[in-house]
């Protein structure tokens, strides 16, 4: 069986390396084409989305805020219980002849 070289080896690299690259400058050339032959659409947006945020907080948007539920954040540990094995015990593995 051949061995192959450090030529081989760097050649075929090479060719992966040039096929990659002339792969990714046609996909891209095809999107930008395709981007280009296309007309923009029209985008409906809806009126109160565009509508500005009033940035002023009112008293009543304020009370709001601070009737909310608040979240308890008063973490409970939760403690792990480790099991004992006997170290003599055998373990069937099922190979048992």
């Amino acid at each position: 069986m051949a061995r192959r070289s450090s030529v081989l080896v760097s050649r075929t690299y090479y060719q992966i390396a040039v096929m990659t690259f002339i792969t990714a400058m046609l996909w891209t050339t095809f999107a930008v084409m395709d981007a280009l032959s296309k007309a923009p659409e029209k985008v409906e947006v809806d009126k109160k989305l565009l509508t500005p945020v009033n940035p002023v907080i009112d008293k009543e948007t304020l009370e709001l805020v601070k009737a909310r539920k608040q979240v308890d954040l008063n973490f409970v540990p939760v403690t792990i219980n480790v099991i004992e094995t006997n170290p003599s015990a055998s373990i069937d593995t099922g190979n048992e002849q």
